[in-house]
C-alpha cells in the first residue's frame, strides 16, 4: 500500500512538472512566434529599401562634375533632383521609424521571454 502510495505521489510529481514545463514551453513558443515574424518583417523591409537610388542618384551628379550647377540649373533631370532627395528622404524617415518599431517590438518579446524563464527559474528554486 505505501509503495504505491509513494509511486502515485512520484507520479503525480512528474505529472505536475511535465505540465509546468509544457505550459512554459507554449508560453515562449508563442513569444518566438512573434520574434520570427518581427524579424522576418523587418529583414524584407530592409531588402525593399529605397536606399539604393540614393546611390543612383549620388552617382550622377558625381557624373557632372564641375558642371553641376549647370546641371541642376538646366537639365531636366538635374532639375528634379532637389524634390526627388525631398521625397526619398521621407520615404526613408518613414522607413526608419517602422524598423525601429519592429526593433522595440523584437525586444519586447525577447524581454518576455527573459521573464518567462525567469518566473519557471524562480518556481523550481522554491520546488
Amino acid at each position: 500500500m505505501e509503495k504505491t502510495h509513494l509511486a502515485l505521489v512520484a507520479a503525480s510529481h512528474d505529472a505536475g512538472m511535465a505540465e509546468v514545463a509544457t505550459s512554459v514551453l507554449h508560453n515562449v513558443g508563442n513569444v518566438l512566434t512573434s520574434v520570427n515574424v518581427a524579424a522576418s518583417l523587418l529583414a524584407d523591409k530592409l531588402r525593399q529599401s529605397n536606399g539604393a537610388h540614393l546611390a543612383r542618384v549620388v552617382r550622377l551628379m558625381k557624373e557632372q562634375g564641375d558642371g553641376l550647377g549647370e546641371f541642376m540649373r538646366h537639365d531636366p533631370k538635374g532639375r528634379r533632383i532637389p524634390a526627388y532627395l525631398a521625397q526619398l528622404a521621407r520615404y526613408l524617415d518613414d522607413e526608419q521609424a517602422a524598423a525601429l518599431r519592429e526593433v522595440d517590438n523584437l525586444k519586447k518579446n525577447v524581454e518576455h521571454i527573459n521573464e518567462i524563464v525567469a518566473m519557471q527559474q524562480a518556481y523550481a528554486r522554491v520546488v
